[in-house]
């Protein structure tokens, strides 16, 4: 009995920890091309569905914080994805970029 009541101690808070971890993907598409501008001009491009791949990974892994009460500072440039059918556009920042109502903290080597 002493083993289970161990056991469920150290699995209670594995749980709940495992909550935060299990937060909805922000980027649920498949793009085919990824470019990043800063001040009107092209910083990077690509096309490569690795790179694409790892940065959306980033973005659906990255600590989020809701945006709704905070005042965001001036924009560094935008990030955008695309496939034949859409286009999504994310504003950047210093620290991280915007989706949805999130900011997400993340680091994308976009250089």
């Amino acid at each position: 009995m002493k083993n289970i009541s161990r056991i469920a101690a150290l699995g209670l808070p594995l749980f709940l920890l495992s909550g935060c971890f299990n937060a909805p993907s922000l980027i649920t598409e498949e793009y085919s091309r990824m470019e990043a501008e800063r001040d009107d001009a092209l910083l990077f491009e690509t096309g490569d569905s690795r790179e694409i791949e790892e940065a959306i990974d980033a973005i659906n892994s990255g600590r989020r914080e809701e945006t709704h009460e905070w005042e965001l500072p001036e924009p560094e440039g935008t990030l955008t994805f695309s496939n034949a059918k859409e286009e999504l556009v994310l504003t950047l920042f210093d620290d991280g970029e915007t989706i949805d109502e999130y900011f997400v903290y993340v680091e994308l080597d976009l250089e």
